[in-house]
């Protein structure tokens, strides 16, 4: 376990990691993860994420905010099996909104765990994802689109797995996966 501060604006270096699992939680601040990609996520204070690291990964640790420390929790497990695929999770408190942010050259399989997902991008389009239910993102040249936990009386806990498409450039398109359960799909 560690319960690290970093100073406002400081950033723990790029390092790598594999086959462990971490559960973080934000206690106070701003935490901002990215990867060797340059992908990653924002966790307000009160926000989780679990990460399978897997295979291997490079990321680094951010407080992103330049006025205040930041305060995170990470616990380290030893994951089941072996090679796992890297994934990372996410849990959102009732009516929390994952502010718009940029993608490029990702596909992503998001996965809605508990609670109601509502994806919508710069276009205004988005979908309303229910327990069980899941959408395939081709994010190719580039999406803005934010996370929210349409419930303001439950948590969502939501799993992505992120990909580097088979070829470059591909055209945005967001799909609804119903073969997960039973759900719904909107267009805003």
């Amino acid at each position: 376990m560690n319960d690290d501060t970093l100073s406002p604006g400081a950033i723990w270096p790029m390092h790598p990691h594999r086959e462990i699992e971490v559960v973080t939680y934000c206690a106070e601040g701003e935490f901002r993860h990215a990867d060797q990609r340059g992908l990653g996520n924002i966790l307000e204070k009160g926000w989780v994420q679990h990460t399978t690291v897997g295979r291997g990964m490079f990321h680094s640790e951010v407080d992103n905010r330049s006025d205040i420390p930041m305060r995170f929790i990470q616990l380290w497990f030893i994951p089941s099996e072996p090679r796992l695929v890297p994934s990372v999770e996410v849990l959102l408190s009732p009516g929390a909104i994952w502010p718009m942010h940029p993608h490029r050259e990702i596909e992503v399989v998001t996965y809605c765990a508990e609670g109601e997902f509502r994806h919508a991008d710069q276009r205004g389009l988005g979908n309303i994802l229910e327990k069980g239910w899941g959408q395939h993102t081709t994010v190719g040249r580039g999406m803005f689109h934010s996370e929210v936990n349409n419930r303001s009386d439950i948590p969502m806990r939501f799993i992505q797995l992120w990909f580097i498409p088979s070829e470059p450039r591909l055209v945005p398109s967001v799909h609804v996966l119903p073969a997960f359960a039973t759900g719904k799909s909107i267009q805003s």
